[in-house]
């Protein structure tokens, strides 16, 4: 997160949600200008350990999400894949974000007993990339791999239109 953090814009926003039986706000949602001077020690304080239920974290970013003005909104999970509750109702939930709130949802599986079917579905569904790693040294790259190929795919979609005559004395 802090190698992701130190290439992002001023203008960009991040937010980092923990979770283990519940969710917990480690950054909240701002900008990188107000986050810069902060942003590493409040990622600092994010450590592994517990149980894992993903659902209200979800919530919790959407949440976040929901309240801002942005052109682009994405949350990456990150995660074994080991979580309580129905994976229907996550399903349900990353569906929603998409379609309704236009929040797409990416997730990297970590480890080697990684649920990766619960996170390809989550990934699948919400628009978003799809990644598996063993090695937790890796996830700055593909979390940044991932912000790159959004941004690329949001200037492709970006491009002006130009209209082509036909040659139709209608279209004329």
């Amino acid at each position: 997160a802090k190698a992701v953090a130190r290439q992002l814009r001023d203008i960009d926003m991040l937010g980092v949600v923990g979770f283990d039986d519940s969710p917990f706000v480690v950054v909240y949602l701002e900008t990188m200008t107000r986050l810069r001077g902060v942003v590493d020690t409040q990622i600092d304080r994010l450590r592994p350990g517990g149980q894992t239920y993903f659902l209200p974290a979800l919530a919790e970013a959407k949440r976040q999400l929901e309240r801002v003005n942005a052109s682009r909104k994405h949350i990456i999970l990150l995660s074994d894949g080991a979580t309580r509750g129905a994976i229907s109702d996550l399903v349900d939930l990353v569906i929603d974000m998409r379609n309704r709130s236009k929040i797409s949802v990416s997730s990297v599986a970590i480890s080697n007993e990684a649920d990766v079917s619960v996170m390809k579905r989550l990934s699948q569904h919400g628009g978003g990339l799809f990644h598996h790693t063993f090695d937790p040294s890796s996830l700055p790259q593909i979390v940044l791999e991932q912000v790159q190929d959004k941004s690329r795919d949001d200037q492709q979609d970006n491009r002006p239109l130009i209209p082509i005559s036909s040659g139709s004395e209608l279209l004329a």
